[in-house]
């Protein structure tokens, strides 16, 4: 799942998740209330659709990234250790770098744009961490 308030990213991610032939299950939300909306609704049905990564921006109008963060931990218990945040932001803030990688439920923070091989190889093989994709290493 990809969870970003930003239409141009989302064209760019929906383009290569259709690009990929596992992509059935990889979505992008614009709206960060629909995004929990819809995870509450697949963690009460216990469904094997539940996502095992979300790309999250941290600067959302609805709801920032550390807030849903926080939500996401409070209310999903059962996916602890099994569903993890990649931060996906405009921020080169060291501070906002700094917390996001407090989350323990947070693997990654990378700067946009997020290369479509990043999104492609998420699909296709899981999370393989890559600092080269990383274009703003602090």
């Amino acid at each position: 799942m990809m969870v970003d308030d930003d239409t141009f990213t989302n064209e760019l991610a929906s383009m290569v998740i259709n690009w990929s032939s596992d992509s059935s299950y990889f979505c992008v939300r614009e709206h960060a209330g629909e995004a929990l909306s819809e995870l509450r609704e697949l963690y009460s049905t216990n469904s094997e659709n539940f996502p095992d990564y979300i790309l999250l921006d941290l600067k959302m109008p609805e709801i920032h990234g550390f807030d849903f963060i926080r939500e996401f931990e409070d209310s999903f218990p059962g996916r602890k250790d099994k569903t993890y945040f990649i931060i996906t932001t405009s921020s080169i803030l060291k501070k906002d770098k700094k917390e996001a990688l407090s989350f323990n439920s947070v693997i990654d923070y990378l700067v946009k744009p997020i290369p479509g091989e990043f999104i492609e190889n998420l699909i296709s093989k899981g999370y393989q961490r890559q600092r080269q994709m990383n274009n703003y290493n602090m």
